[in-house]
Formats: C-alpha cells, structure tokens, sequence
C-alpha cells in the first residue's frame, strides 16, 4: 500500500505495480539497451519473461524438472540468448530469446531449441552465478557458493580454471565495471556486514585474473623446483633458469591482488555495515555502496578510491534497511517489507553538512511491499518525446514545451514477487498539473524532483492561457522571473489582443523588447480597426524599432485603413520609403492612401529612387475618375519643378542621363494626366501659379569643399560634391539630393548641406532635424543616427554656405551672413532670446546688422565669428565657454570680451565645453 510524505503529496506521481505473483526462490534480470530479460523459479514453476524495446511484454512457463535439476542460481549470457542455470553438478543453458522472438538469426554456440547440459564438479549448494565475458571473448562462469568458495568455470573448457575464498556464505556476486568497460570488477557479498572486491580485468594493461593466478601458480612451482636441485652444476641452472622463466622477464605495469580484499570506502573506515550495488546511470557506471545504519550512499568507480559523489537522505534508526540505488533525480531504500522513494536534490550533503537550505526530510514516498526484500534494480526508461517544431498553442499537457526528464523504474524482487515502482504520467506534466491547481508545495515538489521551476510556470501560465484564466496566468508568469517580452509573445498567440492593447509593463524584470512593442502595437491596430473609440497612445515609444518591425506596423495600419497612423510608424521614424512600401502592399489604393501620400512631400524622391512605376500607372488609368480636390493636391504633389527633383531636372535640362532619367520622365507624363484631367473640367489659373518654375531653378550653388565631422558613434565625410555617413544606415543619393556641399554631425543626427538645401537625418527628439514635430524621438538608448535624409521644407531667403550640429541642436550659414538656429534650446543656445526647443529653422535676429561668417555648436552653447573678428557666445556658461568672465546662462548672443591687445579672430573652433578662436594662436577660453 503506498503512503505519502508528510511534507508533499506525491502520491498522484508514484505507482507500485505487480509485475509477477510467485514465491521466488531465485531469479535474474537483465537488460540490453531498453529490452528487458526476466527469469524466475519457484519450486515448481520456471518463468521467462521478455519486454521488448516498444515496452510489450511476453511470457512464457517454461516446462522444467525440478527433481532432476534443481535452480540453484541463474545468469543470462551477454546477448541474452541463453538463461544460465547452476544446478546438481551441472550447467544447463537454456534458450530464452528464441522462445520470443525465434524469426530472428542467433548465434548457434549452444542449441537453441533445446537445454544445453555441460558437467560441472561438485560444488557444495551454489548460491549466485554472474558470466564473465573476456576480453579474449572466453565465456567464464563465476559461481559462489555457500561455503565461500568461488569457482571461475570454463564454458569452452567445460572445465574449472580457477578458484578463490572468502569467509562466510556468499549471497551475492556482480560485475561492475567503469566508465570505459577497461575494468572488471567482482563485487563479492556475504551479508550486511562482509563485502569484498576482486579486479577480473584491466584491458588496457593486458591484465587477467586468471593468467595472473595461473602465471603466480607456475612461479610457485618453479620456486619450489629450483630448491630442489641448487646442488646441480652451473650450466644445468643456468639452463633452467633461462628456459622456464621467460614471463619473469615481461613488464607488468599494473598489479592488482589475486584475492579479494575487504571492501571499505576511505572515508569511512569505522563502519562496515554496506550494501553494494552495481549501476549504470545517465551514461556512466557507479559502484554504489549504502551504508545501512547512517544512510550515507557513495557513488564511486570501480578504478578509482575516491567518491564521485555522496548523498545521506535522512532515514530511521531501526537496522531494517537492505540496499540503496541512487538515480540522477531520486534515491530508492529498500527496507525488509517496505520501498522508500527519496529525493536526491534533498540528500546531497558536503562534509556533514546539508548543501543549501536545510531541509528536515527527504522521503518524498513510501510503500509496503508483499513479502521480505530480496533485491532491487534500476530499469533503462524511454528518453521524453520532444514536440517537433516550434512553440504551438497547447491544447493539452503534451502540447507543452517542456524541458522533459525520466524518472527510471525500480524493479523490486521479494520472496513472494516481483514489483516495478514507476509513474503515472510524466513528471514534468504533473508539475504542471500541480502548479495549475495551486497545490500545496507545487516549488518544493519540483525542487525535490530537480526540476526547473521557472519553465514549469511559464507552461502552467500557457495553459491557463489556453482556458482563459488570463489573471493567474500573467500571476504564474510573472514569478518565472521570465522577460516580459514572452508574456506579450504569448497574449499575441492566444489571440488576448483587448489585454494585449491594455498592458501596461511595470515589472523589474526588464524593459519590453522591440518584437514585444510591435505585438503589442499590432494589437492596438487591430482594437482601433474594430472599434472606433479606441485610441492610440502617441507616447508609446517605438524608436528604438527596426526597419522590417515598422514595416509590419506600417502595412497593418494600411490595410485596415488608419491612415492618420502610417506616417507614425514611417516617414515620422525617420523611414519614409516604408510609407511606400506599406501602401504598395494593398490590393488596391483608395482615397485614404492617396491623401496619406500628398500630405508628405518627402515622398517623391522616393518616386524616383524605389521605380514607383506601379502608382504612376495607377494615376494615370484613374485620374479621370479622381474628385477635383485629389487632382489638384496631387498636380501640386507631382510639380516636376519643385526645390527636391531641382538636381535631376538641371541634369536632364545639360543632357545628364542616368537611371532616375527614365523615371523622371515617367513622373513628368503622370503629372501631365493629371493636368490635362484637371483643364478637362475647368482652367485652374491658381495651380497654374503654383507650378510655375522658380528662378532659382536652374542655378548651381555648388561650390567644392572638404568637411568631416563626428558624432557620438558616427561620422560623416563630404569631397569634391560627395558625400559618406559611416556607422549609420543612411545612404547619400547625391544623383538626387544633389552634390553635397558641407556635413555636421550631432550627437544623435546628422545634417548634410547640397546645392539643393538642407538634408536631416536620425534623432528629432527636440527637433534638431528641423523637419517638424510629427516625431518626438528617442532618447537615451533609444536615440539613433540612422535613418533615411529628409529635406528640410524650410525656404531660406539665401543659398547656405555651413552647417553646424551640438549635442541636440543645429544651425546653418548662408551666404548673406544670416545665422539660422533649431533643436534643443533649454540653455538659450539657440540664440533666439527664449529657452523653447524649435522644430523648425528660426532666423537669430539678434546678429541681423552683422554679417556671420563662421558658426560652432558645442554640447549645449554656441558660438559664431562675425565679420570684424568679434565673436558671439549663447547657451550654457556653466563652464565658462561664453568667455563672459562668468558661468549664467545666456538666450541671447553676447559678446565675447577679448583682450584689448588681440587681433581680430579669424578661425573659431567650438567643442563639448570649450571653444578656441585663432588670432596669433590666442586661446580666448578654456
């Protein structure tokens, strides 16, 4: 009857089942990979039983004299063809596998289709027998008798080739070997309180016991004979040396003891009172030693005198314990009547103390068996099935992505049967099971079974899921102490998109992921195309996104038709070919599209750049059918002789071709449609004024320069009209933006100055890309230099000549002296007498009447050189880079206070926090 623990309830794990009712007199079990051999005797039944690797079992009664041939012990060859049989001053061997599976092809050594009877002498009542297979493939029997005498019996020879003794009966003999099958040992039982250990075989050595024993014999002999003639002449001794003690002369490099000697672990020499066991667990071979009145259990090999690992599960004081088998997660004690099943997590001790917290048990289960303890063994499991593919939606416990792990049955024999210990369902389901239920314990029940605690929650968290119970699922998942990115994975899965567009993350397990950001953005997509109410949060920060994840925000608010929010997730990121991309991918374009594309002029680069032959194609076979209004916005839209297709219209205009040519033309001929649908209906002379050239249209502002400039983790460089931005994802088209003239580089932007204007890309946190406030920006980590080139939509009175960038704010030259500031502005570095973040470029007014002819952005000031030499200075003093004598703050430029005796400045050079002008090398500040 099988009882639980006190502490945890594993009784709805652990089973006992019966595996055979018979009052075994004796038996053998053996196991090759996961097939099972059985063999039991009763005094009038002989049973062979066989489980295959599928798990089925087979049986069979074998008809047998026991008169005649009485069962003293039994041992199965290595194959498992044969069960052999100890009887009255005989061997029988007996076929087994061919009685289950005769199809197969055996080796015909012995016959297989009957008893195979070979002599054997006279030993008094043989009480175990195990079969030793050589190295040189000899078949040699060991058979221990009551006595104590143990006899090596040659099946080849049918003879005995060696003996050996121990005192007291012999109850027990096993092979054990270590982890490279190199060494044999006989581990030799008399009892509780006797055991001894004989090495058979060291392969590597070339070591045998029987060659050593008879080698040891024959110098004996040799000895003796050599006393007996030390009278006889020089020459007869020399001879007789020479001739009969060739193997004297032959290295041995390992030696062992020919007889048994006392088995006692080192550490623990007061005691003596040890089960051993031979194992084989989790791939590796283990001489398990029990210590049956403290509990301690030692795993150790057979080659080697120290543990590998001690274990002492905490047991009674009552002297009935028999034997201790340790597996890789649990400890199994046999007692007279009664099997223990503890934990080994729970037993593992360092010196004499518990490792870890202490724990006051171990005993995780316990039954009562049938009849007194014989023996126990280990029985090979299955390895866990794993789920192919990837994580699935469970629908049952074995759907589950679980870290699986066997727990080996415990075959135990009594004198009255044979019991398997095994479980009911896989270990880690009934975890699970456990922890869904909110069962008493459900941690240290897996602690005890090594289990890991935190995939157990984040599988009972998915199962909950599956059923609906979302609080304690997200309650299981968040004492995983998982990433929140999977809780997010996992709403997005089970479809939860209502808890998903209301999560709000608050853990201190770290911060959403991008791939969780954009779950979690798609859900709110979907809410809002279902429900009209629903709105999006705009301080949801998504810049720290990439590319394909904003693309997959972009095409969804596409297709559901949140026009207002596709310019969110592209042109605003800094990605306005995105915009594009998403509107491409509908399967068809309607009026919502089409506003969303006028609305940003920034696109129709992009025209040219991505062959956007499909959206001409899709005006022109339209136009006719388009409202006035969308004609007129999109002939505006088209213009050709706009500031930002200036580049490819001045080449075309020299007979410069190059592949934007052909599409130029394209975009040129949709534009006609379009007008030409527009004068159909009526003449629109205000368009006509709108689309009139500019008379700077066909001029070149270029002048060759040289700049180079660096920002926090990336630079850029311009020569000769070309330019480079490294470490950053921006190209310079400068077919289509024009020859470049000057580069600045902010902290976490850039700024590129063609003949055709002004160029921004990367972080517009307080506008320093001057394109507007459409996009707040990152900050901190989530800033970022990357990015497509935005023009700015700024109509500057005059051709620019420089750029400069700070930490978060920009400024701009032209050519008529006037000095244009934008961005952060918190520090009066902006010059504009306010301390207000600008989106857009503002002229400084306060310089008008002075001609600027250099300008530098520190981190958070800025200074410029005038005409006359002088220099101004806003921004933060704090560090006395205004040169103001003082360390305020200043909105305003304020003049510089030279020395008196100074030279006009010619050069200015402005850094983080300082800034150098150069008049005869004078240093103005520092």
């Amino acid at each position: 009857m099988a009882q639980q623990n006190e502490y945890l309830d594993f009784s709805g794990l652990f089973k006992l089942d019966v595996f055979l009712h018979l009052d075994i007199d004796t038996y053998s079990y053996y196991e090759v990979g996961l097939k099972k051999y059985f063999a039991f005797s009763s005094a009038k039944e002989l049973i062979f039983i066989y489980i295959n690797q599928q798990g089925e079992r087979f049986e069979k009664n074998y008809d047998w004299d026991f008169l005649d041939n009485p069962v003293y012990s039994m041992c199965f060859e290595p194959s498992g063809t044969w069960v052999l049989i100890i009887s009255e001053q005989k061997v029988l061997l007996v076929p087994f596998l061919p009685l289950f599976i005769p199809q197969n092809t055996f080796d015909h050594k012995w016959s297989l289709s009957s008893v195979t009877v070979l002599l054997l002498n006279n030993i008094p009542r043989p009480t175990s027998v195990v079969w030793w297979l050589t190295k040189e493939s000899q078949n040699i029997i060991i058979i221990g008798s009551k006595s104590g005498g143990i006899t090596f019996y040659s099946l080849e020879s049918q003879s005995t080739v060696g003996e050996c003794k121990v005192s007291g009966e012999i109850i027990d003999l096993q092979i054990c070997f270590d982890d490279s099958l190199d060494l044999l040992a006989l581990l030799i039982s008399s009892g509780k309180f006797q055991q001894w250990k004989l090495v058979l075989e060291h392969r590597s050595f070339g070591y045998n016991w029987l060659q050593q024993t008879r080698a040891q014999t024959d110098k004996d002999k040799r000895d003796s004979f050599m006393s007996l003639i030390k009278q006889l002449s020089k020459d007869k001794i020399t001879f007789f040396i020479q001739g009969g003690s060739k193997d004297d002369n032959k290295s041995q490099t390992v030696e062992h003891a020919l007889k048994p000697t006392e088995y006692l672990p080192l550490f623990r020499k007061g005691s003596n009172n040890w089960a051993l066991t031979a194992q084989y667990v989790n791939g590796r071979h283990f001489l398990t030693a029990f210590e049956l009145n403290e509990g301690t259990l030692i795993l150790e090999s057979p080659e080697e005198h120290t543990p590998s690992r001690s274990l002492r599960p905490c047991i009674k004081n009552d002297n009935l314990y028999i034997q201790g088998l340790w597996s890789q997660r649990l400890i199994y004690l046999l007692r007279k009547n009664e099997l223990e099943v503890h934990s080994a997590n729970f037993s593992a001790i360092q010196g004499d103390a518990l490792l870890g917290a202490k724990r006051e048990f171990s005993e995780l289960w316990k039954a009562e068996l049938i009849g007194d303890v014989r023996r126990a063994h280990l029985m090979s499991a299955k390895e866990p099935t794993t789920i192919a593919g990837g994580w699935v939606e469970p629908t049952f416990l074995c759907d589950l992505q679980l870290p699986r792990f066997n727990i080996e049955p415990c075959l135990i024999i009594t004198n009255c049967g044979a019991y398997i210990m095994n479980t009911v369902c896989d270990p880690c389901e009934w975890l699970v099971g456990l922890i869904m239920r909110g069962g008493v314990g459900a941690e240290r029940s897996a602690a005890a079974l090594g289990a890991p605690v935190p995939a157990l929650l984040r599988a009972s968290a998915d199962m909950l899921l599956s059923r609906g119970n979302i609080a304690p699922a997200h309650y299981l998942y968040s004492l995983s102490q998982s990433h929140p990115d999977g809780w997010i994975a996992r709403l997005g899965v089970f479809g939860r998109l209502h808890e998903l567009s209301m999560y709000k993350h608050v853990s201190n397990t770290g911060s959403l992921g991008n791939g969780a950001i954009t779950i979690k953005l798609l859900a709110i997509l979907l809410k809002m195309g279902t429900n009209h109410e629903e709105k999006f949060d705009m301080d949801t920060k998504v810049t720290a996104l990439s590319t394909t994840e904003l693309f997959e925000l972009s095409s969804i608010a596409a297709a559901i038709g949140l026009w207002d929010l596709v310019p969110t997730f592209s042109v605003h990121r800094g990605f306005p070919h995105l915009l594009l991309a998403a509107i491409k991918s509908r399967s068809d374009i309607c009026r919502g599209a089409l506003n969303c594309l006028i609305r940003h002029q920034c696109i129709i680069p992009l025209l040219l750049e991505e062959n956007a032959q499909w959206l001409f194609d899709f005006i022109v076979e339209k136009c006719y059918k388009f409202d006035t209004t969308i004609l007129k916005e999109l002939c505006l839209w088209l213009n050709p002789l706009q500031d930002q297709l200036r580049p490819i219209i001045r080449d075309m205009k020299q007979g410069i071709t190059s592949i934007y040519t052909t599409r130029m033309l394209y975009l040129i001929a949709t534009f006609m449609h379009v007008v030409c649908a527009i004068e159909s209906r009526h003449p629109c002379p205000d368009i006509n004024l709108e689309v009139m050239q500019a008379p700077e249209t066909w001029k070149s502002h270029f002048t060759p320069k040289r700049a180079v400039s660096c920002g926090l983790a990336h630079w850029a460089v311009a020569d000769e009209g070309n330019a480079k931005i490294f470490m950053t994802n921006t190209p310079v088209n400068t077919e289509v933006i024009g020859r470049v003239v000057d580069v600045a580089c902010g902290r976490h932007h850039t700024l590129v100055l063609t003949e055709n204007g002004v160029y921004a890309a990367g972080d517009n946190s307080f506008g320093q890309l001057g394109v507007g406030d459409a996009w707040a920006g990152g900050t901190g980590d989530a800033a970022s230099a990357g990015g497509t080139l935005l023009s700015l939509p700024y109509q500057w009175p005059a051709p620019l000549v420089s750029l400069s960038a700070g930490h978060y704010h920009s400024a701009a030259l032209d050519v008529g002296g006037r000095l244009y500031t934008w961005g952060w502005g918190i520090h009066g570095q902006l010059g504009l007498g306010t301390i207000d973040n600008q989106w857009v470029p503002q002229l400084v007014t306060k310089l008008q009447g002075r001609k600027v002819c250099a300008v530098g952005c520190g981190a958070c000031h800025t200074v410029v050189l005038t005409k006359g030499g002088e220099a101004w200075a806003m921004g933060a003093g704090v560090f006395g880079q205004l040169g103001s004598g003082a360390r305020h703050k200043s909105s305003l430029p304020i003049r510089v206070a030279l020395p008196a005796t100074a030279a006009p400045v010619c050069h200015l050079a402005v850094g983080y926090f300082h800034n150098v002008s150069l008049y005869y090398l004078l240093i103005i500040s520092a």
